[in-house]
């Protein structure tokens, strides 16, 4: 995935960009955009309704999408497109995290009262690996991890040391970060009672983080990053958890005066702190509650970047200079056209550094993946030919 190979540069005519090529993102597209459906990614469909893009040590990206009722697992290696069907033991409409794990499989968090974390094998086979109907032990700190029921699983994601880490609301009214260590649950962050430190107001960097209360049990995500640090969003804030255990707010506000505007990607925009959270689930461009949206999109690098999909915080368009802009083919244009047109909200990602300086790298995406050089972008779309729901991918290097 790191070379470009035959992925082919990417994207639009100036009549959509509306600038220079030079003023717009170079992109390249890495799949999903042709008729096929397996075979050379850039030539392929990648069909259903995006439910999460995640990419694993193994430089696989991995995209799980919702046709009909049945979850797919995409992948995207060595420049070809395979897919297959999820043997569902879960509601995949309930997903509401998705990670790879140190095994190079994906994991899922379920937050529909039954649900605890699965785990999806390459070959489509998926298994709970926490939490259940049958368990019947209280999720709390200390208790046996075979016999926790977790049926409230928030997010889910993976330490630096291979360490399995996930939110859940476990009945009281604040979500709390959990890992497994030993065979026994523990608490890294969040109190489950009330607390004068809280996420969304704020409290003293430094403060032990199981003494800061998340203040929602929804919109929950994690990211750990290869400097040691665990980043957890809850609805309108996140904060860093460190290796000793104490925390830091990272990123929400309310005051919207001060946000200082996106106007082109990778210009700095300040500290993150003073910038706005709401972690995007994209919408059927039909409007149907029927179908699942996709999960809050957040994770972070090697080098402790965090990177997430928020809700642009500006009442106007973003800038001209975020349109994603090159080459393309025909077929590839017409998709990238109707994908820009479909959207009905801006769409932001965010880079924050461990400095907490941030910027706006990209735009107009509804989820994120990234390695060590490149910044994946996945957009939900229709068919503009009427035959369904499709992804289609692209990638833009990092600065």
């Amino acid at each position: 995935m790191k070379a470009r190979g035959i992925a082919i540069v990417a994207l639009l005519l100036l009549t959509l960009a509306g600038c220079g090529e030079d003023d717009a993102q170079a992109v390249e597209v890495v799949a999903g955009g042709g008729p096929g459906t397996s075979g050379t990614a850039t030539e392929a469909r990648l069909d259903g309704r995006l439910i999460a893009m995640v990419n694993g040590g193994d430089d696989v990206l991995r995209v799980l999408t919702m046709i009909d009722q049945q979850l797919m697992l995409w992948t995207v290696k060595n420049g070809q497109l395979a897919h297959t069907e999820v043997k569902n033991v879960f509601e995949a409409k309930y997903i509401s995290q998705a990670s790879v794990g140190p095994d190079n499989n994906i994991y899922v968090s379920i937050w529909n009262g039954d649900g605890g974390i699965f785990r999806i094998d390459a070959d489509g086979s998926s298994r709970r690996v926490l939490g259940g109907r049958e368990a019947t032990g209280e999720a709390t700190d200390g208790s046996a991890a075979n016999k926790a029921r977790v049926p409230q699983a928030g997010s889910v994601g993976f330490g630096t040391n291979g360490q399995l880490l996930y939110t859940e609301d476990l009945e009281v009214n604040f979500p709390q970060l959990r890992t497994v260590v030993g065979g026994k649950l523990k608490t890294l962050a969040g109190s489950s009672k009330t607390s004068q430190y809280t996420s969304e107001r704020g409290f003293p960097d430094g403060t032990r983080a199981t003494a800061v209360q998340l203040d929602s049990p929804f919109n929950n995500a994690i990211a750990a990053g290869g400097d040691g640090n665990i980043f957890v969003a809850t609805g309108s804030s996140a904060i860093v958890v460190r290796p000793d255990g104490t925390a830091r707010k990272v990123i929400g506000v309310k005051d919207y005066r001060r946000i200082p505007e996106a106007r082109k990607p990778f210009a700095d925009r300040g500290q993150a702190a003073d910038l706005r959270l709401y972690l995007y689930e994209t919408r059927s461009p039909r409007g149907s509650s029927s179908i699942p949206r996709s999960t809050p999109s957040m994770v972070a690098d090697q080098a402790g970047d965090l990177y997430l999909v928020n809700r642009a915080s500006g009442l106007d368009d973003l800038p001209e200079s975020f349109n994603w802009t090159g080459d393309v083919s025909d077929a590839q244009r017409t998709l990238l056209q109707a994908s820009k047109r479909q959207r009905t909200e801006q769409t932001e990602v965010l880079r924050i550094k461990p400095n907490g300086s941030a910027a706006t790298v990209a735009a107009h995406a509804d989820a994120v993946a990234v390695d060590a050089n490149w910044i994946y972008l996945a957009r939900q779309f229709d068919d503009p030919a009427g035959t369904g729901e499709r992804v289609i991918i692209v990638k833009t290097e990092k600065r």
